[in-house]
């Protein structure tokens, strides 16, 4: 079988060179470090729903985000699925911190009160609010 000669234009094409995202970062504070701030702790813990909003604003997410997760946060069938998985997903990989999805879900499924106040920490941490 005769070889066949390839046109000059596709025989030399660039390659394109992957690099692997490395999220190396660590989040600020430890999941269960609700004592850090003692505010942060009793609004987490005694008014969620408030917490969960300004969580949400301070993301620059909008109030309709906020206020939908403030509607279903009590559901339980939707903490597995909720939006707070969404924003804890949106918050590592803008800060590059490691983790993956499904630890997301499970945070935030398994205690959204330690998930919205690690939140909040990091943003603070990361200088986004005071």
């Amino acid at each position: 079988m005769p070889h066949r000669k390839i046109h000059p234009i596709f025989d030399n094409q660039p390659t394109k060179q992957y690099s692997e995202l490395t999220y190396d970062n660590k989040f600020s504070y430890d999941f269960c470090s609700c004592c850090v701030d003692c505010k942060l702790c009793c609004c987490g813990t005694f008014c969620l729903p408030c917490m969960i909003w300004s969580l949400y604003m301070d993301a620059q997410e909008g109030c309709c985000a906020g206020c939908w997760q403030f509607f279903t946060v009590f559901i339980p069938l939707n903490f597995f699925c909720s939006n707070m998985s969404f924003l804890r997903t949106k918050l590592r990989s803008t800060y590059k911190l490691h983790g993956s999805i499904l630890e997301d879900m499970f945070y935030t499924s398994c205690c959204p009160c330690c998930s919205a106040i690690q939140m909040k920490l990091e943003l603070q941490n990361q200088g986004i609010i005071d």
